[in-house]
């Protein structure tokens, strides 16, 4: 599927994917739409399962397309023109003659975030800089990290601080974390032709095309707040006086050992690793083995809380997990939230976050974008689990651009009179055209 039919476009995108298990079969049927370009690629973007050979994956991208800069991870399911795949590959090529990009990378990001961040920035600056170009009217940062895993917490605030500080108020920055199937064992990173671990990856684009950019996770408030009376860093440890743990039984009706049951799965990591790990490498902690033996997480994405924006947005707060002491533990920093509002799910508004988002990038645009990033949240595929058919033809529906993105570990972007941050469960969108 091509979007370059007007005989002055200033963008060509395409898009492919495969099923196929063999990766040496999927990166073929891949890059089939993509062979041909009028012009050469600026940026290819490359996301897939964790079960691919990443190398031979990458390598044949750049014996088919030339040394062009690419930028992509594994993930938990990945989108496309085309639709939703599971352990599948896609690959969406960026050609445009007023666009430059550049990729960067760097390693250690669960040991030194910030440190890892500036270094990727600086390899993408860089290599930006020796492309030349003119000043553009857009620039834009996609960043893809790893994401958290049994072993390691996750680091996007750290990484999102220190990118956004290395490149400055001129640049929109958005993404979505590495995944690997919800495994939880360790994502893949890419950048360049190269396969990177437990890392930072980004991709600088300086442009003239349109751009706008959105976010949405179809929940809405209900009349319920709770003041936080004691949290640290990224636990909430009392909520309106009580123990976090048995505050959160009550609200939601059920009973604390009801609440945490299953959770000890995951704390095994810290006394038998190797024994959890052979476990989940035999059998998976696929998004349905966790709904079906840990039940917090159903509960968790059925009450959520909100923390209110100045504007009125309300950025997401789902609980990760809860703690031996009885805190909740969020994926984002708690220490400053003073109050937390209930939200109420809406299935039908969760199935249209990721159209509605694209929708208000379209309405935006003075025309029509003609390609459409979509960075999904796992939690949202893991609770749309039965329903996640139905999520891309609402998608398809909003856009008649060409679709690439992924179901990813967090989520960066910018909503509606909120500051750039990492989200949950939220989708972030960005349109080029």
């Amino acid at each position: 599927m091509t979007n370059d039919n007007d005989n002055d476009t200033r963008i060509t995108a395409k898009v492919g994917r495969s099923s196929q298990k063999k990766s040496r079969e999927a990166v073929r049927e891949a890059l089939a739409p993509l062979r041909g370009a009028a012009e050469p690629y600026r940026l290819v973007f490359v996301y897939c399962s964790i079960k691919h050979k990443h190398a031979d994956i990458l390598a044949e991208v750049r014996r088919e397309l030339g040394d062009v800069p690419i930028l992509g991870c594994t993930t938990t399911g990945e989108l496309s023109s085309q639709g939703l795949l599971t352990d599948g590959l896609v690959i969406a090529g960026l050609a445009s003659d007023c666009t430059e990009a550049a990729v960067g990378h760097a390693e250690r990001v669960f040991d030194r975030p910030d440190a890892a961040a500036r270094k990727a920035v600086d390899r993408a600056q860089r290599a930006l800089e020796e492309l030349g170009g003119p000043a553009r009217k857009h620039y834009v940062c996609i960043l893809h990290t790893a994401g958290f895993t049994l072993d390691h917490a996750g680091v996007e605030e750290d990484v999102l601080a220190a990118v956004r500080d290395e490149l400055g108020n001129d640049w929109i920055v958005l993404g979505g974390s590495a995944s690997d199937g919800a495994r939880f064992l360790g994502s893949r990173e890419f950048a360049g032709h190269r396969v990177y671990e437990q890392s930072v990856v980004l991709g600088l684009i300086a442009t003239d095309l349109d751009v706008h950019h959105d976010m949405a996770h179809g929940f809405s408030p209900t009349s319920r707040s709770f003041p936080v009376t004691e949290a640290k860093d990224n636990l909430v440890k009392r909520i309106d006086g009580r123990l976090a743990v048995d505050f959160y039984a009550d609200l939601i009706g059920v009973k604390a050992k009801q609440l945490t049951k299953g959770l000890g799965l995951l704390r095994m990591t810290d006394k038998v690793p190797k024994f959890l790990t052979a476990m989940t490498q035999k059998v998976g902690l696929t998004p349905q083995v966790i709904t079906d033996r840990i039940p917090f997480y159903a509960y968790a994405v059925d009450y959520p809380f909100g923390v209110r924006s100045e504007s009125g947005s309300f950025v997401l707060k789902v609980p990760k997990t809860i703690t031996t002491e009885g805190w909740l533990e969020f994926q984002t920093r708690m220490d400053e939230v003073a109050e937390l509002q209930l939200m109420q799910t809406d299935s039908e508004a969760m199935l249209s976050a990721s159209a509605d988002a694209i929708g208000a990038v379209g309405r935006a645009a003075d025309h029509p974008p003609r390609l459409v990033l979509v960075y999904e949240c796992l939690g949202r595929y893991m609770y749309l689990l039965k329903q996640i058919d139905r999520v891309f033809p609402k998608i398809r529906a909003a856009t008649d651009a060409e679709i690439v993105g992924f179901f990813s570990a967090a989520e960066q972007g910018i909503m509606e009179g909120v500051e750039c941050q990492s989200h949950n469960y939220t989708t972030s969108v960005l349109g080029l055209g």
